[in-house]
């Protein structure tokens, strides 16, 4: 039997630099960053557990734009994502004891991610990014330790771009 979990907590942040091809219209993006999921539950003994796992994630995407007016486009994005899952934190608390449990260095993921949205020119420089952003792992490579998580996301992402 498998044991599969829905957790919709999820956050972090990516700093990214993207290459343009203004000819072509097309743009290839590298942005790292860090995101964690945390949830907790009661468990059969009736002790709180809370958990947190932290990943170091890797997209790399090529982007293509289409022109919708003079200050604006829409753009699909498709690339592969890999992310390093670093830390998984877990504390248990019952009415007598607290035990935290802290494993590093647990494995990776590997996936593919894409997204669709709207590219607005704000100043001469700075640009409004929206969009829908999905990323789903497929491949995964963990030590014999942990338990193998494969993360789906589907998201609406906001982002403001600084020309340099």
């Amino acid at each position: 039997m498998v044991d599969r979990k829905t957790i919709m907590l999820s956050r972090g942040v990516n700093l990214g630099c993207e290459f343009k091809f203004e000819k072509a219209k097309l743009s290839i993006t590298v942005s790292p960053g860090i995101s964690n999921l945390q949830y907790d539950y009661t468990d059969l003994n009736d002790a709180n557990v809370f958990i947190r796992k932290n990943f170091l994630h890797i997209p790399v995407s090529a982007k293509k734009y289409y022109t919708v007016s003079r200050k604006s486009n829409v753009f699909f994005d498709f690339g592969f994502q890999t992310s390093y899952f670093f830390s998984d934190i877990r504390e248990i608390r019952d009415s007598i004891s607290f035990v935290q449990q802290n494993t590093r260095n647990l494995g990776w993921n590997y996936g593919f991610i894409s997204a669709v949205g709207f590219k607005t020119l704000l100043t001469r420089n700075i640009f409004f990014d929206i969009g829908l952003f999905q990323s789903k792992d497929l491949w995964v490579k963990y030590s014999n330790s942990s338990s193998v998580i494969k993360t789906e996301r589907l998201s609406l992402v906001g982002a403001f771009n600084i020309k340099l």
